[in-house]
């Protein structure tokens, strides 16, 4: 057990050391504090120092915990590594360089004295015991955080420009307008405050002797703001594990890129590179698939044998991967015509677990090139919105969907000889769980998305486009005309589209006689539709209507059981399993 040294200091105590400069390393996450945790932290220091706006009101012994510091001490350059804390250290070196500010122009003894202990909190010391202007304790190298030369200016001069943009200036001008404003309404209390600041606000810093050690109490800390992410934690083990080896910079080079692909909307999780390892574990699980219903936290998972997977060079390229791959889907980048409009159908899936067994499914196949062959990647596709869709009509549950997908990764890893996507359901019970699908909003929309790329002359749709669920007799003609068609009709698949958003607005109350200039746009100035089912009607029909609409229902009904039949996940009737296994 590596030796661990923890005990409460005030602020002068732990900063003032002359030995005491700390460098927050680049593997950790961007300064994130704002200008509303700094007012919470000025008031609260203003509500201790001076109870009540009355100095006489401080107890003498009292504390404010300002909270933990872990540290460990890097042998070669004396900084301590700030591996817990840096949210509110640095945002206490904001403070305490505005306090600094603001003594100079104060020349009365106690201010004078007050100004030489935040010189020895805020400044390196020299040779000769003394400190040096502009030299600051605390340094940055994050390497996601583009602002730092801000960080730098603004602690050596004092100073922010009316051109810094960086959460580090924001906080700054606060601090620097809220003293200001104290010693305005309360000039003779602010030695009080700053005095008090330094000898009675309290930091439990925790030094370990190791990294590994220190990593370890960052693994189970959370900070005043924010809880570490899963994320945080890979990426500090995988950090060491690469700056050992002398390739520190290469490592922070790589994470930033694969964070950088993750900016867009798929993954737009509180943190999508823990996402991204989220999708990695079922990939790694289904390598070595033994059957288990149990999945494992993330962070359980990696951390097995002392974060060995992580230590892997291969996890850090499945990564990149994995990464490229969901940053190319985001642009429609290198995919099929019949790619694209999977994709699009996966996109309106009732959950995500989509994402994990097409990430299995690329991590497995990719070629050297981190490429799929296209046609067996669109066949894939077919076969899992046809499981994932006929297993939400059918009525199964997340969970059982999960566990399928988990086997599936298991088959497609060579793990187990059948799919478990094969001959899941019957006709018959598909048959009478579609009698009941109209009024289900939480598939409909995915049936109509399946519909709408069904259609052969349907060109692939951006991903990026908002579709709405489309009345096409519309909602408002029912009312006015409540004999045409009943409740059940005008709820049903067959009286549903998908469609544009901007169109959706504009044709939700229309006739369908008016809807068909619409969908073909040929209304002044607006565009048409993109969906091809929708120009066919508008060309083929005069009216929609009762028969039209029950037409219509049938038509899907049957062709969506022709697509699961297709697929293999239904079986036919006159089949049972087995029957299916043998063939």
């Amino acid at each position: 057990m590596a030796e661990l040294q923890a005990g409460k200091k005030t602020v002068l105590e732990l900063l003032g050391n002359e030995k005491a400069s700390f460098h927050i390393p680049s593997y950790q996450r961007p300064y994130a504090w704002g200008v509303e945790e700094c007012e919470t932290l000025w008031d609260d220091i203003c509500s201790f120092t001076v109870p009540d706006n009355d100095p006489n009101g401080f107890v003498a012994d009292s504390e404010y915990f300002l909270g933990p510091l872990v540290t460990f001490k890097q042998t070669d350059s004396g900084f301590y590594e700030v591996i817990d804390g840096q949210q509110r250290l640095t945002t206490l070196m904001l403070l305490l360089r505005v306090l600094y500010s603001r003594l100079e122009h104060m020349n009365d003894k106690d201010n004078a004295s007050l100004r030489d202990d935040i010189e020895k909190a805020i400044w390196k010391v020299g040779e000769f015991g003394k400190p040096i202007a502009g030299e600051s304790k605390l340094q940055s190298s994050v390497a996601s955080d583009d602002d730092l030369g801000e960080l730098g200016a603004i602690l050596a001069s004092g100073i922010v420009d009316d051109d810094m943009t960086s959460r580090y200036a924001a906080n700054f001008r606060f601090f620097l307008n809220a003293a200001d404003d104290y010693v305005s309404k309360y000039p003779d209390y602010f030695k009080f405050l700053v005095n008090r600041l330094l000898r009675n606000v309290i930091l439990l810093p925790i030094e370990s002797e190791d990294r590994d050690s220190a990593l370890r109490i960052f693994s189970t800390l959370n900070n005043r703001g924010l809880p570490l992410s899963d994320s945080d934690i890979f990426k500090a083990a995988m950090y060491e594990h690469y700056r050992s080896r002398g390739r520190a910079e290469e490592f922070d080079s790589r994470w930033k890129e694969i964070e950088r692909q993750l900016a867009g909307p798929l993954l737009a999780e509180d943190s999508p590179m823990t996402e991204l390892f989220r999708l990695y574990m079922g990939y790694l699980r289904g390598l070595s698939y033994a059957g288990s219903t149990n999945r494992p936290a993330v962070r359980d998972f990696f951390s097995r044998d002392r974060n060995a997977i992580l230590k892997e060079e291969k996890t850090l390229s499945d990564l990149e991967n994995l990464a490229d791959f969901w940053n190319r889907y985001e642009g429609g980048e290198g995919f099929s015509d019949p790619v694209l409009k999977d994709f699009f159908v996966l996109r309106f899936a009732p959950n995500k677990l989509w994402q994990d067994a097409v990430s299995n499914y690329y991590l497995m196949n990719r070629n050297d090139s981190g490429r799929l062959d296209q046609d067996a990647f669109h066949s894939y596709l077919q076969r899992l919105i046809a499981f994932l869709y006929g297993a939400v009509v059918a009525g199964a549950t997340s969970t059982w969907e999960r566990r399928e997908i988990d086997k599936e990764a298991g088959f497609l890893a060579g793990r187990i000889d059948r799919s478990p996507f094969e001959g899941r359901f019957t006709e018959h019970e598909m048959r009478d769980a579609l009698k009941v699908l109209g009024p289900w909003k939480r598939i409909n929309k995915g049936i109509l998305a399946w519909r709408m790329m069904s259609n052969a002359g349907q060109a692939p749709i951006e991903l990026g486009t908002d579709f709405d669920v489309e009345h096409i007799y519309a909602r408002k003609r029912h009312q006015n005309h409540p004999g045409e068609i009943t409740d059940e009709q005008l709820e049903s698949l067959g009286n549903k589209a998908l469609l544009e958003k901007r169109i959706n607005i504009r044709a939700a109350d229309y006739d369908f006689s008016d809807k068909r200039a619409i969908y073909r746009g040929l209304t002044a100035g607006k565009a048409g539709t993109a969906v091809q089912e929708l120009l066919d009607l508008a060309d083929g029909n005069e009216d929609f209507a009762s028969r039209e609409i029950d037409g219509r229902t049938a038509e899907i009904e049957g062709s969506f059981l022709r697509f699961l039949e297709q697929t293999g996940v239904v079986i036919p009737e006159g089949f049972s399993s087995d029957d299916s296994e043998e063939g």
